[in-house]
């Protein structure tokens, strides 16, 4: 499920916002509120979906035999939905109709390689750089 996750936070940029987010906003609010504005829960039992509301977005999760299905909506109102599968070589991001949208391929050395719909390289990371984003050290 990281996996997926990761992948998606990938075609979408937001690490760089979300850590401005959280260091100057969110955490001042916990801080004066005493309540994490925050929270992922899950909606099933099974934790085969997981639900992140932030203000008035909401991204869903759900896990099927397909793979994951990833929907982002604002005040309500779906505005996408993809799912994430696994392929050979990675995951691929397939929007509804089933057009590839995306695709991370993992190589042998650790390394990832992000790609666009039409197969060109958006992105490659190294082992060394995947671990450093993860906050682990070789």
């Amino acid at each position: 499920m990281k996996e997926f996750v990761f992948f998606g936070m990938i075609i979408i940029p937001v690490y760089m916002f979300s850590a401005l987010l959280d260091a100057f906003i969110f955490n001042s609010i916990q801080f004066w509120s005493g309540g994490n504005p925050v929270k992922a829960n899950d909606a099933g039992g099974d934790g085969a979906t997981r639900i992140v509301r932030l203000g008035w977005v909401t991204v869903t999760m759900v896990e099927s035999d397909r793979g994951t299905t990833v929907t982002y909506a604002r005040n309500g109102i779906v505005e996408r939905r993809a799912i994430i599968e696994t392929s050979a070589t990675g995951y691929r991001l397939i929007n509804e109709t089933g057009a590839l949208l995306a695709e991370a391929e993992m190589g042998q050395d650790g390394s990832v390689t992000l790609l666009d719909r039409d197969c060109q390289v958006v992105r490659q990371w190294t082992s060394d750089q995947l671990l450093a984003l993860a906050g682990e050290a070789k």
